[in-house]
């Protein structure tokens, strides 16, 4: 898979329902761009990193990085997140 030029991160909490809807979208909003989607999951207890793992398997943009035993998106939500080069540091 080429670099991504683009990185999505999407913070989730119980979204299993909504993550291959929002996959879909970007897929048709980004005809021509190589992008990546990122969820991080927030140990949601209704499978939703299981449902963004089962859609990595088929779609090579697609990752999930899971926290566990830290509540709440400050982290990816924050105005001081940093922006990084989209394959930098998550290891391909």
């Amino acid at each position: 898979m080429p670099s991504a030029e683009l990185s999505v991160i999407v913070p989730t909490f119980k979204e299993r329902g909504n993550v291959a809807e929002l996959v879909r979208r970007l897929d048709a909003a980004l005809t021509g761009v190589a992008w990546e989607v990122i969820f991080v999951d927030d140990n949601s207890p209704d499978g939703t990193a299981a449902a963004v793992k089962d859609l990595a398997h088929q779609d090579g943009r697609v990752r999930c990085l899971r926290r566990v035993g830290r509540r709440g998106r400050r982290i990816t939500s924050s105005r001081r997140c940093l922006r990084v080069p989209a394959n930098h540091g998550l290891g391909n």
